[in-house]
Protein backbone atom coordinates (compact mmCIF):
# COMPACT_ATOMS: atom_id res chain seq x y z
CA UNK A 1 0.00 0.00 0.00
CA UNK A 2 1.63 3.43 -1.42
CA UNK A 3 2.24 6.22 1.98
CA UNK A 4 -1.00 8.41 2.83
CA UNK A 5 0.53 10.60 4.97
CA UNK A 6 0.20 14.29 3.41
CA UNK A 7 2.04 15.80 6.08
CA UNK A 8 3.58 15.18 9.24
CA UNK A 9 4.71 17.90 12.29
CA UNK A 10 6.54 17.27 15.05
CA UNK A 11 9.13 18.98 17.60
CA UNK A 12 12.69 18.22 18.33
CA UNK A 13 13.09 16.58 21.76
CA UNK A 14 14.56 18.90 24.59
CA UNK A 15 18.21 18.17 25.21
CA UNK A 16 18.83 15.96 28.69
CA UNK A 17 19.92 18.09 31.23
CA UNK A 18 20.64 17.47 34.74
CA UNK A 19 16.75 18.52 35.52
CA UNK A 20 15.76 16.26 33.29
CA UNK A 21 17.45 13.12 35.13
CA UNK A 22 15.86 14.52 38.37
CA UNK A 23 12.41 15.04 37.14
CA UNK A 24 13.14 11.15 35.41
CA UNK A 25 13.66 9.64 38.85
CA UNK A 26 10.57 11.17 40.59
CA UNK A 27 8.87 10.43 37.57
CA UNK A 28 9.37 6.80 37.61
CA UNK A 29 9.41 5.94 40.82
CA UNK A 30 6.26 7.83 41.55
CA UNK A 31 4.88 5.74 37.94
CA UNK A 32 6.73 2.57 38.40
CA UNK A 33 8.22 1.85 41.35
CA UNK A 34 11.25 1.88 43.25
CA UNK A 35 12.58 -1.33 41.34
CA UNK A 36 11.99 0.72 37.91
CA UNK A 37 13.91 3.82 39.33
CA UNK A 38 16.85 1.89 40.63
CA UNK A 39 16.96 0.95 37.31
CA UNK A 40 18.26 4.45 36.44
CA UNK A 41 21.99 5.96 36.41
CA UNK A 42 22.57 8.22 39.26
CA UNK A 43 25.79 9.54 38.25
CA UNK A 44 24.35 12.90 36.62
CA UNK A 45 22.63 13.81 39.90
CA UNK A 46 26.19 13.59 41.86
CA UNK A 47 28.03 15.20 39.33
CA UNK A 48 28.44 19.01 38.36
CA UNK A 49 25.42 20.14 35.53
CA UNK A 50 25.86 18.97 32.61
CA UNK A 51 23.61 19.08 29.38
CA UNK A 52 23.76 17.13 26.20
CA UNK A 53 25.50 18.34 22.80
CA UNK A 54 23.24 19.86 20.02
CA UNK A 55 24.26 16.81 18.40
CA UNK A 56 22.62 14.69 20.41
CA UNK A 57 19.40 16.69 19.60
CA UNK A 58 20.46 15.60 15.81
CA UNK A 59 20.78 12.24 16.38
CA UNK A 60 17.31 11.55 18.44
CA UNK A 61 15.41 13.58 15.02
CA UNK A 62 17.58 11.28 13.03
CA UNK A 63 16.00 7.93 14.03
CA UNK A 64 12.78 9.10 14.67
CA UNK A 65 12.21 10.82 10.83
CA UNK A 66 14.28 7.76 9.53
CA UNK A 67 11.50 5.40 11.25
CA UNK A 68 8.30 7.59 9.51
CA UNK A 69 9.97 8.14 6.02
CA UNK A 70 8.65 4.84 4.77
CA UNK A 71 4.69 6.32 5.61
CA UNK A 72 5.46 9.70 4.50
CA UNK A 73 3.92 10.33 0.42
CA UNK A 74 6.52 11.01 -1.99
CA UNK A 75 4.53 14.78 -2.16
CA UNK A 76 4.01 15.17 1.53
CA UNK A 77 6.45 17.32 3.91
CA UNK A 78 7.25 16.89 7.47
CA UNK A 79 7.57 20.33 9.57
CA UNK A 80 9.64 20.78 12.55
CA UNK A 81 8.67 22.88 15.48
CA UNK A 82 12.25 24.74 16.66
CA UNK A 83 10.73 27.13 19.62
CA UNK A 84 13.90 27.28 21.49
CA UNK A 85 17.46 27.27 21.07
CA UNK A 86 18.16 29.94 18.21
CA UNK A 87 20.45 29.07 15.76
CA UNK A 88 21.85 25.86 17.32
CA UNK A 89 18.57 24.31 17.86
CA UNK A 90 18.03 25.34 13.40
CA UNK A 91 20.80 23.89 12.45
CA UNK A 92 20.84 20.70 14.78
CA UNK A 93 17.33 19.83 13.26
CA UNK A 94 18.77 20.49 9.48
CA UNK A 95 21.58 17.89 10.44
CA UNK A 96 19.23 15.35 11.93
CA UNK A 97 16.84 15.25 8.85
CA UNK A 98 19.79 14.96 6.19
CA UNK A 99 21.56 12.34 8.04
CA UNK A 100 18.28 10.63 7.49
CA UNK A 101 17.86 11.09 3.73
CA UNK A 102 15.30 14.38 3.96
CA UNK A 103 15.95 17.61 1.78
CA UNK A 104 15.61 20.99 3.70
CA UNK A 105 12.84 22.73 1.65
CA UNK A 106 12.88 25.40 4.23
CA UNK A 107 14.50 26.93 7.36
CA UNK A 108 13.44 29.49 9.05
CA UNK A 109 14.12 30.73 12.46
CA UNK A 110 12.22 32.31 15.15
CA UNK A 111 11.73 36.04 14.93
CA UNK A 112 14.06 37.80 17.45
CA UNK A 113 11.81 38.79 20.69
CA UNK A 114 8.67 37.49 17.85
CA UNK A 115 5.63 35.29 19.63
CA UNK A 116 5.75 32.30 16.74
CA UNK A 117 8.80 29.42 16.92
CA UNK A 118 11.34 28.65 13.72
CA UNK A 119 10.29 25.87 11.69
CA UNK A 120 12.32 23.40 9.42
CA UNK A 121 10.29 22.25 6.75
CA UNK A 122 11.82 18.71 5.20
CA UNK A 123 10.75 16.51 2.20
CA UNK A 124 11.01 13.18 2.39
CA UNK A 125 13.84 10.43 1.36
CA UNK A 126 12.77 9.44 -2.68
CA UNK A 127 10.57 12.54 -2.39
CA UNK A 128 10.13 14.73 -5.31
CA UNK A 129 11.79 18.15 -5.87
CA UNK A 130 9.81 20.69 -7.57
CA UNK A 131 9.30 21.78 -10.21
CA UNK A 132 8.77 18.07 -11.54
CA UNK A 133 8.05 17.35 -14.83
CA UNK A 134 4.43 17.91 -15.96
CA UNK A 135 2.42 16.71 -18.81
CA UNK A 136 0.41 19.00 -21.25
CA UNK A 137 -2.63 18.48 -19.59
CA UNK A 138 -0.52 19.92 -15.74
CA UNK A 139 -0.64 16.23 -14.52
CA UNK A 140 2.77 15.80 -12.67
CA UNK A 141 4.80 12.72 -13.97
CA UNK A 142 6.28 10.17 -11.77
CA UNK A 143 9.73 10.80 -10.93
CA UNK A 144 12.98 8.64 -12.64
CA UNK A 145 16.31 8.28 -10.74
CA UNK A 146 18.62 10.68 -12.00
CA UNK A 147 16.30 12.72 -13.71
CA UNK A 148 14.34 16.43 -13.19
CA UNK A 149 12.99 16.44 -9.56
CA UNK A 150 14.99 13.57 -7.99
CA UNK A 151 15.69 15.13 -4.79
CA UNK A 152 19.42 13.11 -5.00
CA UNK A 153 19.99 15.52 -7.44
CA UNK A 154 22.13 18.10 -6.72
CA UNK A 155 23.98 20.86 -8.83
CA UNK A 156 28.30 19.92 -9.72
CA UNK A 157 30.53 22.34 -9.54
CA UNK A 158 31.56 23.74 -13.22
CA UNK A 159 29.37 25.92 -15.24
CA UNK A 160 28.39 23.12 -17.86
CA UNK A 161 28.61 20.14 -15.69
CA UNK A 162 25.43 17.83 -15.43
CA UNK A 163 23.66 17.42 -12.13
CA UNK A 164 25.70 14.73 -9.30
CA UNK A 165 24.12 12.70 -6.68
CA UNK A 166 24.69 14.77 -3.57
CA UNK A 167 26.66 11.70 -2.14
CA UNK A 168 28.67 11.46 -5.17
CA UNK A 169 31.55 13.31 -3.09
CA UNK A 170 33.26 13.60 0.15
CA UNK A 171 32.53 16.92 2.27
CA UNK A 172 34.71 20.11 1.90
CA UNK A 173 34.61 22.54 3.89
CA UNK A 174 35.87 24.47 0.97
CA UNK A 175 32.69 23.96 -0.92
CA UNK A 176 31.08 24.43 1.93
CA UNK A 177 32.29 27.88 2.63
CA UNK A 178 31.60 29.06 -1.88
CA UNK A 179 27.62 28.16 -0.99
CA UNK A 180 28.21 29.78 2.08
CA UNK A 181 29.13 33.45 0.27
CA UNK A 182 26.97 32.50 -2.88
CA UNK A 183 23.71 31.74 -1.01
CA UNK A 184 23.82 34.54 1.06
CA UNK A 185 24.71 37.23 -2.00
CA UNK A 186 21.37 35.69 -4.35
CA UNK A 187 19.66 35.63 -1.08
CA UNK A 188 20.25 39.41 0.04
CA UNK A 189 20.03 40.41 -3.94
CA UNK A 190 16.49 38.74 -3.92
CA UNK A 191 15.59 40.55 -1.03
CA UNK A 192 16.89 43.83 -1.55
CA UNK A 193 17.84 45.82 1.89
CA UNK A 194 19.75 44.21 5.15
CA UNK A 195 18.73 41.45 6.76
CA UNK A 196 19.13 40.09 10.35
CA UNK A 197 21.80 37.19 10.96
CA UNK A 198 18.81 34.87 11.93
CA UNK A 199 16.81 34.88 8.47
CA UNK A 200 20.58 35.03 6.80
CA UNK A 201 20.86 32.03 8.62
CA UNK A 202 18.02 30.15 7.12
CA UNK A 203 18.61 30.94 3.90
CA UNK A 204 22.46 29.63 4.02
CA UNK A 205 21.24 26.31 5.70
CA UNK A 206 18.69 25.45 2.85
CA UNK A 207 21.27 26.95 0.40
CA UNK A 208 23.79 24.18 1.94
CA UNK A 209 21.28 21.51 1.56
CA UNK A 210 20.49 22.70 -2.17
CA UNK A 211 24.30 22.11 -2.98
CA UNK A 212 24.99 19.04 -1.09
CA UNK A 213 26.99 20.40 1.69
CA UNK A 214 24.81 19.53 4.19
CA UNK A 215 24.26 16.11 3.46
CA UNK A 216 27.57 15.20 2.95
CA UNK A 217 28.29 16.56 6.93
CA UNK A 218 25.60 14.68 8.37
CA UNK A 219 26.10 11.22 6.97
CA UNK A 220 29.96 11.88 7.44
CA UNK A 221 29.53 12.84 11.12
CA UNK A 222 27.30 9.85 11.73
CA UNK A 223 28.83 7.24 9.93
CA UNK A 224 31.70 7.58 12.19
CA UNK A 225 29.86 6.66 15.20
CA UNK A 226 29.46 10.10 17.34
CA UNK A 227 29.36 9.48 20.80
CA UNK A 228 26.36 11.76 21.10
CA UNK A 229 24.53 9.15 18.99
CA UNK A 230 25.49 6.18 20.59
CA UNK A 231 24.09 8.01 23.85
CA UNK A 232 20.81 7.69 21.91
CA UNK A 233 20.99 4.14 20.74
CA UNK A 234 21.47 2.88 24.55
CA UNK A 235 17.92 4.52 25.01
CA UNK A 236 17.37 7.75 24.25
CA UNK A 237 13.71 8.46 23.36
CA UNK A 238 13.43 10.92 21.06
CA UNK A 239 9.98 11.92 21.75
CA UNK A 240 11.26 13.23 25.46
CA UNK A 241 10.44 12.86 28.41
CA UNK A 242 6.73 13.01 28.16
CA UNK A 243 6.28 9.98 30.07
CA UNK A 244 7.80 8.05 32.72
CA UNK A 245 9.33 5.75 29.98
CA UNK A 246 10.62 8.74 28.15
CA UNK A 247 11.67 10.15 31.01
CA UNK A 248 13.82 7.08 31.99
CA UNK A 249 15.38 6.88 28.21
CA UNK A 250 16.47 10.58 28.62
CA UNK A 251 17.65 9.71 32.51
CA UNK A 252 19.62 6.90 30.63
CA UNK A 253 20.51 9.40 27.53
CA UNK A 254 21.86 11.58 30.22
CA UNK A 255 23.70 9.00 32.13
CA UNK A 256 25.80 8.28 28.56
CA UNK A 257 26.29 11.45 28.00
CA UNK A 258 28.03 12.62 31.36
CA UNK A 259 30.10 9.53 31.52
CA UNK A 260 31.58 10.62 28.02
CA UNK A 261 31.88 14.28 28.63
CA UNK A 262 35.79 14.58 29.78
CA UNK A 263 36.66 11.82 26.91
CA UNK A 264 38.38 13.33 23.69
CA UNK A 265 35.38 13.75 20.83
CA UNK A 266 35.13 14.75 17.74
CA UNK A 267 34.06 18.49 16.94
CA UNK A 268 30.29 18.53 17.59
CA UNK A 269 28.65 19.00 14.32
CA UNK A 270 26.53 21.61 14.86
CA UNK A 271 29.37 23.93 16.15
CA UNK A 272 31.04 22.89 13.66
CA UNK A 273 29.10 23.82 10.62
CA UNK A 274 27.85 26.77 12.63
CA UNK A 275 31.52 27.92 13.08
CA UNK A 276 32.34 27.34 9.06
CA UNK A 277 29.23 29.94 8.46
CA UNK A 278 30.14 32.26 10.53
CA UNK A 279 34.01 32.16 9.55
CA UNK A 280 33.26 32.45 6.13
CA UNK A 281 30.85 35.13 6.30
CA UNK A 282 33.27 37.34 8.81
CA UNK A 283 36.53 36.33 7.36
CA UNK A 284 38.89 39.19 6.36
CA UNK A 285 38.91 38.91 2.82
CA UNK A 286 35.07 38.66 2.46
CA UNK A 287 34.27 40.80 -0.75
CA UNK A 288 30.34 40.34 -0.83
CA UNK A 289 29.41 40.67 2.24
CA UNK A 290 29.50 42.93 5.38
CA UNK A 291 27.82 43.27 8.84
CA UNK A 292 26.69 47.10 8.59
CA UNK A 293 25.49 46.35 12.19
CA UNK A 294 25.53 43.51 15.06
CA UNK A 295 23.31 41.00 13.42
CA UNK A 296 22.41 43.29 10.07
CA UNK A 297 24.12 41.60 7.04
CA UNK A 298 24.46 43.66 3.55
CA UNK A 299 25.89 43.91 0.22
CA UNK A 300 29.77 44.99 0.62
CA UNK A 301 29.74 45.13 -3.36
CA UNK A 302 28.08 47.89 -5.02
CA UNK A 303 27.54 46.13 -8.61
CA UNK A 304 25.27 43.60 -6.25
CA UNK A 305 23.99 46.38 -4.56
CA UNK A 306 22.39 47.74 -7.68
CA UNK A 307 21.41 44.48 -9.25
CA UNK A 308 19.63 43.94 -5.87
CA UNK A 309 15.64 44.24 -5.78
CA UNK A 310 13.43 46.53 -4.80
CA UNK A 311 13.37 46.20 -0.99
CA UNK A 312 11.12 44.11 0.66
CA UNK A 313 9.67 46.89 2.79
CA UNK A 314 8.52 48.82 -0.37
CA UNK A 315 7.27 45.49 -2.07
CA UNK A 316 5.41 44.75 1.03
CA UNK A 317 3.81 48.40 1.07
CA UNK A 318 3.33 48.38 -2.29
CA UNK A 319 1.05 45.39 -1.52
CA UNK A 320 -0.26 46.21 1.08
CA UNK A 321 -2.04 49.46 -0.49
CA UNK A 322 -2.93 46.89 -3.93
CA UNK A 323 -4.81 44.54 -1.59
CA UNK A 324 -6.88 47.38 -0.02
CA UNK A 325 -7.59 49.36 -2.78
CA UNK A 326 -9.06 46.53 -5.34
CA UNK A 327 -11.23 45.57 -2.67
CA UNK A 328 -14.53 47.41 -1.32
CA UNK A 329 -13.76 45.95 2.21
CA UNK A 330 -11.96 42.75 3.74
CA UNK A 331 -11.42 41.11 7.15
CA UNK A 332 -7.76 41.28 8.48
CA UNK A 333 -7.58 37.41 8.62
CA UNK A 334 -8.02 37.45 5.46
CA UNK A 335 -6.02 40.68 4.84
CA UNK A 336 -2.92 38.88 6.22
CA UNK A 337 -3.86 35.31 4.09
CA UNK A 338 -3.68 36.93 0.93
CA UNK A 339 -0.35 38.88 1.80
CA UNK A 340 1.18 35.90 3.20
CA UNK A 341 0.30 34.19 -0.60
CA UNK A 342 2.40 36.96 -2.55
CA UNK A 343 5.24 36.92 -0.70
CA UNK A 344 7.42 33.01 0.35
CA UNK A 345 10.59 31.81 0.84
CA UNK A 346 12.81 34.42 0.54
CA UNK A 347 10.37 37.65 0.53
CA UNK A 348 8.41 36.69 3.72
CA UNK A 349 7.87 39.75 5.42
CA UNK A 350 8.34 39.85 9.02
CA UNK A 351 4.80 40.09 11.14
CA UNK A 352 6.08 43.07 12.13
CA UNK A 353 6.74 45.23 8.70
CA UNK A 354 2.86 43.68 7.27
CA UNK A 355 1.64 45.46 10.92
CA UNK A 356 3.22 48.60 10.23
CA UNK A 357 2.29 49.11 6.52
CA UNK A 358 -1.12 47.85 7.13
CA UNK A 359 -1.86 50.76 9.79
CA UNK A 360 -0.61 53.46 7.67
CA UNK A 361 -2.75 52.71 5.11
CA UNK A 362 -6.31 50.98 6.81
CA UNK A 363 -9.47 52.38 7.55
CA UNK A 364 -11.69 50.50 9.78
CA UNK A 365 -15.15 50.44 7.77
CA UNK A 366 -16.68 48.24 10.66
CA UNK A 367 -15.80 46.22 13.42
CA UNK A 368 -14.30 43.47 11.15
CA UNK A 369 -13.96 44.96 8.10
CA UNK A 370 -10.98 47.10 6.71
CA UNK A 371 -10.26 49.24 3.51
CA UNK A 372 -8.28 52.41 2.56
CA UNK A 373 -8.77 55.79 1.97
CA UNK A 374 -6.07 57.00 -0.19
CA UNK A 375 -7.01 57.29 -3.98
CA UNK A 376 -4.34 56.86 -6.71
CA UNK A 377 -5.75 59.73 -8.93
CA UNK A 378 -6.51 61.54 -5.98
CA UNK A 379 -2.87 61.25 -4.59
CA UNK A 380 -1.17 62.01 -7.91
CA UNK A 381 -3.09 65.60 -8.51
CA UNK A 382 -2.10 66.03 -4.79
CA UNK A 383 1.71 65.40 -5.57
CA UNK A 384 0.81 67.67 -9.10
CA UNK A 385 -0.65 70.75 -7.03
CA UNK A 386 2.37 70.69 -4.36
CA UNK A 387 5.05 70.91 -6.81
CA UNK A 388 3.55 73.40 -8.71
CA UNK A 389 3.50 75.64 -4.93
CA UNK A 390 7.00 74.08 -4.49
CA UNK A 391 7.90 75.77 -8.03
CA UNK A 392 6.14 79.19 -7.67
CA UNK A 393 7.46 79.11 -3.85
CA UNK A 394 11.29 78.53 -5.28
CA UNK A 395 10.83 81.95 -7.40
CA UNK A 396 9.25 83.87 -4.59
CA UNK A 397 12.00 83.22 -2.62
CA UNK A 398 14.83 84.44 -5.46
CA UNK A 399 16.18 81.12 -6.76
CA UNK A 400 15.77 79.64 -9.79
CA UNK A 401 13.44 76.42 -9.95
CA UNK A 402 13.72 72.91 -11.67
CA UNK A 403 10.86 70.07 -11.88
CA UNK A 404 11.13 66.80 -13.02
CA UNK A 405 11.28 66.21 -17.07
CA UNK A 406 8.68 63.55 -16.41
CA UNK A 407 6.16 66.01 -14.20
CA UNK A 408 6.47 68.78 -16.43
CA UNK A 409 3.92 67.12 -18.96
CA UNK A 410 1.39 66.62 -16.22
CA UNK A 411 -1.53 69.38 -16.41
CA UNK A 412 -3.18 71.59 -13.55
CA UNK A 413 -5.55 73.80 -13.91
CA UNK A 414 -5.42 73.82 -17.95
CA UNK A 415 -1.61 74.68 -18.33
CA UNK A 416 1.29 72.47 -18.12
CA UNK A 417 3.56 71.96 -15.58
CA UNK A 418 6.35 72.65 -17.16
CA UNK A 419 5.00 76.29 -17.95
CA UNK A 420 6.12 77.23 -14.68
CA UNK A 421 9.68 77.51 -15.54
CA UNK A 422 11.02 80.11 -17.94
CA UNK A 423 13.14 79.14 -20.90
CA UNK A 424 16.38 79.22 -18.86
CA UNK A 425 15.20 76.85 -16.49
CA UNK A 426 14.18 74.28 -18.52
CA UNK A 427 17.40 74.73 -20.66
CA UNK A 428 19.63 74.61 -17.64
CA UNK A 429 22.59 71.50 -17.40
CA UNK A 430 22.27 70.40 -14.14
CA UNK A 431 25.45 68.82 -13.42
CA UNK A 432 26.38 72.62 -13.05
CA UNK A 433 23.48 72.97 -10.31
CA UNK A 434 24.58 69.86 -8.28
CA UNK A 435 27.34 67.21 -8.99
CA UNK A 436 25.70 64.04 -10.12
CA UNK A 437 24.75 61.72 -12.99
CA UNK A 438 22.17 63.96 -15.28
CA UNK A 439 19.40 61.71 -15.89
CA UNK A 440 19.31 61.01 -11.78
CA UNK A 441 19.53 65.09 -11.54
CA UNK A 442 16.32 64.91 -13.80
CA UNK A 443 14.44 62.97 -12.04
CA UNK A 444 14.56 65.04 -8.79
CA UNK A 445 11.34 66.01 -8.32
CA UNK A 446 11.93 69.62 -7.77
CA UNK A 447 15.25 71.60 -6.88
CA UNK A 448 15.79 75.04 -5.47
CA UNK A 449 18.79 76.53 -6.97
CA UNK A 450 21.28 79.57 -6.85
CA UNK A 451 23.57 78.69 -9.31
CA UNK A 452 27.37 77.96 -8.12
CA UNK A 453 26.12 78.52 -4.03
CA UNK A 454 23.43 76.36 -2.70
CA UNK A 455 20.78 73.46 -3.89
CA UNK A 456 17.68 72.31 -2.40
CA UNK A 457 16.18 69.07 -3.45
CA UNK A 458 12.49 68.11 -2.83
CA UNK A 459 11.23 64.27 -3.29
CA UNK A 460 7.24 64.43 -3.03
CA UNK A 461 5.77 60.86 -1.74
CA UNK A 462 2.56 60.16 -0.91
CA UNK A 463 3.70 56.46 -0.09
CA UNK A 464 6.62 55.27 2.45
CA UNK A 465 8.57 53.75 -0.43
CA UNK A 466 11.92 55.16 -0.24
CA UNK A 467 14.05 52.62 -2.34
CA UNK A 468 13.66 54.66 -5.50
CA UNK A 469 14.25 57.91 -4.64
CA UNK A 470 16.88 57.62 -1.79
CA UNK A 471 18.59 54.83 -2.52
CA UNK A 472 18.58 54.66 -6.56
CA UNK A 473 18.47 58.08 -7.40
CA UNK A 474 19.83 59.86 -4.52
CA UNK A 475 23.00 57.43 -4.55
CA UNK A 476 24.05 59.09 -8.08
CA UNK A 477 23.89 62.32 -6.07
CA UNK A 478 27.40 62.57 -4.01
CA UNK A 479 26.42 64.72 -0.95
CA UNK A 480 27.65 68.36 -0.96
CA UNK A 481 28.20 71.33 1.57
CA UNK A 482 26.07 73.01 -0.78
CA UNK A 483 23.57 70.48 -1.21
CA UNK A 484 20.32 70.12 1.36
CA UNK A 485 17.75 67.29 0.30
CA UNK A 486 14.05 67.11 1.15
CA UNK A 487 11.94 64.14 1.81
CA UNK A 488 7.97 64.73 1.49
CA UNK A 489 5.77 62.60 2.88
CA UNK A 490 1.82 63.19 3.99
CA UNK A 491 1.43 62.95 7.92
CA UNK A 492 -0.17 59.73 7.75
CA UNK A 493 3.14 57.82 7.26
CA UNK A 494 4.98 59.32 9.91
CA UNK A 495 4.95 56.09 11.63
CA UNK A 496 6.00 53.76 8.53
CA UNK A 497 8.69 55.97 7.28
CA UNK A 498 9.88 55.52 11.41
CA UNK A 499 9.96 51.84 11.23
CA UNK A 500 11.53 52.05 7.65
CA UNK A 501 14.43 53.75 9.36
CA UNK A 502 15.03 51.95 12.42
CA UNK A 503 14.75 48.26 10.73
CA UNK A 504 17.24 49.40 7.66
CA UNK A 505 20.86 50.48 9.01
CA UNK A 506 21.38 51.23 4.72
CA UNK A 507 18.33 54.16 4.82
CA UNK A 508 19.83 55.20 7.86
CA UNK A 509 23.20 55.82 6.74
CA UNK A 510 21.76 57.14 3.36
CA UNK A 511 19.62 59.31 5.60
CA UNK A 512 22.57 60.85 7.41
CA UNK A 513 25.28 60.97 4.46
CA UNK A 514 23.12 62.66 1.85
CA UNK A 515 21.82 65.45 4.45
CA UNK A 516 18.13 64.09 4.07
CA UNK A 517 15.44 66.25 6.06
CA UNK A 518 11.77 64.84 6.23
CA UNK A 519 8.96 67.37 5.85
CA UNK A 520 5.40 66.89 6.00
CA UNK A 521 2.87 67.80 2.90
CA UNK A 522 0.73 69.65 5.91
CA UNK A 523 3.55 71.74 6.72
CA UNK A 524 5.46 72.65 3.84
CA UNK A 525 2.29 73.63 2.38
CA UNK A 526 1.73 76.24 5.61
CA UNK A 527 4.88 77.12 4.78
CA UNK A 528 4.38 77.97 1.37
CA UNK A 529 1.52 80.35 2.09
CA UNK A 530 2.60 82.46 4.25
CA UNK A 531 2.92 85.56 2.88
CA UNK A 532 6.65 86.03 3.40
CA UNK A 533 9.32 83.33 3.25
CA UNK A 534 12.39 82.53 4.59
CA UNK A 535 14.22 79.69 4.79
CA UNK A 536 14.95 80.32 8.06
CA UNK A 537 11.33 79.36 8.65
CA UNK A 538 11.75 75.74 7.52
CA UNK A 539 13.45 74.31 10.40
CA UNK A 540 10.53 74.29 12.87
CA UNK A 541 9.23 71.96 10.57
CA UNK A 542 11.58 69.52 9.74
CA UNK A 543 11.91 65.99 11.59
CA UNK A 544 9.39 63.18 11.99
CA UNK A 545 8.41 64.68 15.31
CA UNK A 546 9.08 68.55 14.38
CA UNK A 547 8.71 71.49 17.16
CA UNK A 548 5.46 72.96 15.37
CA UNK A 549 3.80 69.41 16.51
CA UNK A 550 5.30 69.61 20.18
CA UNK A 551 2.92 70.52 22.67
CA UNK A 552 3.40 74.03 24.28
CA UNK A 553 5.81 74.93 21.29
CA UNK A 554 3.58 75.99 18.49
CA UNK A 555 4.83 79.40 18.06
CA UNK A 556 3.40 81.73 15.03
CA UNK A 557 6.36 80.87 12.88
CA UNK A 558 6.06 83.13 10.12
CA UNK A 559 5.29 86.37 12.62
CA UNK A 560 8.98 86.15 14.10
CA UNK A 561 10.76 87.08 10.03
CA UNK A 562 8.32 90.24 9.86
Amino acid sequence: MAPRVRLAIGQPPRRPTQQHAALAFHGTAWALGRAAAATLPVEPLLGSGFRAPWSWQSAALRRTLASIAPLVADDGRVTLLVEEGGPEALVAAAIGAASAGYRVVDARPADPGGTDGGLVELLPPGGTVRPAARTRANVQLPTLPGRAGDAELVPAPGLFAAPERVDSRRFSALDAARVVTETAVDALMTRGEPAPWEWLLGQIVTGLDRAGPLRRLAVAEFARGAPEADAVRSGADAGGAADAGGAAASARAVGAGASGRMAQRPADPVDRLLGLIRDELTRPTQRHLVELETGSWWLRDREDQAAAATPLADRVEWAVYSVLSTVTSITEPAFLDRIDALFTGADRPDPALVRACLESYRVDLSPEEIGTADDLVRRSHEHTELLAELADGGHRLGMRVWLATREQARRLGGALLGDRLDERERRVHLPRVARGHEDALEAVDAIWYVPQAAAFMFEVEWTAILGEPVLRRHVRIPPDDRLVRFLVIPAERTELVRHKLERSPVLRHAFDEGNWHILKWNHLRSFLAADRLSLGALEPLLGLDPVVEREGEQLPLFELER
